[in-house]
């Protein structure tokens, strides 16, 4: 298969109703009057859809919940936004409550791509360290000082994609980082 940037923006239409379904044909013919930059999102989106599901697991996805996340995908250039919103529609589909990552993909659209970096980075070390998944849910209180780690700086800016910001710039990049995710109950400032 292409890669995202390699495929034409007229077979997006193309590529959404193979994964998603009939349904999908309306918003496909409105895929094709997209800027090629938004096809080529879509089309990301689509890929890594295909990469967390089989068409086995794949249930129904409600309407309203893939005209949201398709309308965030066309626009979203950072590949942590594509990786969230896809996993979104996958979850969705394998559930009894097709339209539940209504929610999520809200949250997701008030959240810039540092803050999902800063998001995914986190939840990944504590998948790192073995812990289960129900203590993994920072928002509840009983579980936040159980999981305090030690932040190193110079690994954190590293691995968010950052080289070498000046003390200025680390100091902006965590207050709009943390104070984001805590915005929206993610983590205690």
């Amino acid at each position: 298969m292409e890669s995202p940037s390699e495929v034409e923006p007229t077979r997006s239409p193309w590529l959404a109703t193979r994964a998603f379904g009939p349904f999908a044909d309306a918003f496909g013919a409105e895929i094709a009057k997209l800027p090629p930059l938004a096809a080529r999102n879509i089309a990301r989106l689509v890929e890594k859809f295909q990469g967390k599901t089989s068409p086995a697991d794949q249930g129904e996805l409600s309407s309203r919940l893939f005209k949201q996340v398709m309308d965030e995908a066309a626009w979203a250039e950072e590949d942590i936004v594509t990786e969230y919103l896809s996993g979104v529609l996958a979850s969705s589909s394998k559930e009894p409550i097709s339209d539940r990552g209504v929610a999520i993909t809200a949250l997701i659209r008030r959240l810039s791509s540092a803050e999902l970096r800063a998001h995914y980075l986190r939840y990944a070390e504590l998948l790192r360290l073995h812990l289960p998944v129900e203590i993994c849910d920072l928002r509840l209180q009983s579980n936040v000082a159980s999981l305090h780690r030690e932040l190193n700086l110079d690994e954190f800016f590293d691995a968010m994609g950052y080289s070498a910001p000046d003390w200025e710039q680390r100091r902006r990049i965590l207050d709009h980082v943390i104070l984001g995710l805590a915005r929206e109950q993610l983590v205690d400032p």
